[in-house]
């Protein structure tokens, strides 16, 4: 138990465990997974956020490059941690797709999905190309992994005091 918090604990990146700010919102960019088969492959992208804070974000946005969305083989899709899907208002300039995630509760998370379709051995997208950044309302955006912290910080509210 204590190899996975300590493991949890490096994963967090040096976010606070034992206290909790009122806005703070924790992502995680993940590696591409890549799926072939024969001589095409499915590369997925997925990025986690997660209101680590104790307030309610009144809003959540996040910014992407616009070009190597336009090459995904499959509409962006954005969920309530990958279970129901969520309406969110798009907008764009030349550069970005902004996606305005609205309300979001605290210990509540989003995952957002980008699809490329390629030949084996064929490069796709990865994040250093398609991110850009996330705007809370308020407070921080910080890279961590959101369910890290809010699993550890839930540990420390119940063993905090042995």
């Amino acid at each position: 138990m204590l190899s996975i918090a300590g493991g949890l604990l490096l994963a967090t990146g040096g976010i606070s465990i034992a206290r909790s700010p009122e806005h703070e919102v924790i992502y995680s960019l993940g590696a591409p997974q890549r799926f072939c088969a024969g001589d095409s492959c499915t590369i997925a992208l997925r990025l986690e956020l997660g209101n680590t804070g104790t307030a309610v974000q009144e809003t959540v946005r996040v910014r992407l490059r616009r070009a190597p969305l336009e090459q995904a083989s499959l509409p962006v899709t954005i969920r309530n941690f990958g279970k129901v899907d969520r309406p969110v208002a798009v907008t764009e300039d030349e550069e970005t797709r902004e996606y305005d995630l609205g309300r979001l509760e605290p210990q509540k998370r989003v995952e957002i999905a980008v699809t490329y379709w390629r030949k084996a051995g064929e490069p796709a997208p990865a994040w250093e190309d398609v991110f850009v950044a996330i705007d809370p309302g308020r407070g921080d955006a910080r890279p961590g992994y959101p369910a890290g912290v809010l699993f550890l910080r839930m540990l420390h509210a119940f063993f905090g005091w042995l």
